[in-house]
């Protein structure tokens, strides 16, 4: 299973600081970290401008506070509404009478917004069914890379012959 042991007629595989199983695994924490806060992004987005469009908040005279909204996450919310942060770009903002930041969802960002932040039915089911996927394409790797490898470089003698 370590490529460290198979030897190539036409490349070279030495196995330095990083071997390629380390690479691999690697790999699959970046794109599980990604898809874990892809998922985690979108549902508290999405329930934030879904808590705007219930309360109707939709002009600067209906604007809401984060904290008057009845929804999770209230922290990463908040981080999310920083200047040049993906949903400061879809709300409005201006300073309330009591001196917080209120925030409205323009009704030409709305359709926008609810597509943008849309994370289907169930999330956190599609993130697991995910996670399994690329699990199961992180093991066949391992398992059949050598054998690829193998492959390629017969392919690769096979060219340079003719």
């Amino acid at each position: 299973m370590f490529l460290s042991t198979l030897i190539f007629d036409n490349f070279a595989y030495e196995d330095t600081i990083i071997s390629l199983p380390l690479l691999i695994w690697a790999i699959f924490i970046g794109f599980a970290l990604a898809i874990t806060s892809a998922t985690v992004d979108k549902y508290y987005c999405r329930a934030f401008i879904k808590a705007l469009v219930d309360s109707g908040a939709d002009a600067q005279d209906k604007a809401m506070t984060v904290d008057a909204l009845p929804v999770k996450g209230r922290r990463y919310i908040r981080w999310a509404l920083k200047p040049g942060k993906h949903l400061s770009k879809m709300v409005a903002k201006a300073d309330g009478a009591d001196g917080n930041v209120v925030y409205w969802l323009p009704e030409e960002k709305r359709i926008a917004a609810e597509l943008r932040y849309d994370n289907g039915e169930h999330p956190i089911r599609v993130l697991i069914l995910c996670l399994i996927g690329i699990l199961a394409a992180v093991i066949f790797v391992q398992i059949f890379l050598p054998d690829l490898l193998g492959m390629l470089d017969g392919l690769i003698t096979q060219m340079k012959e003719n």
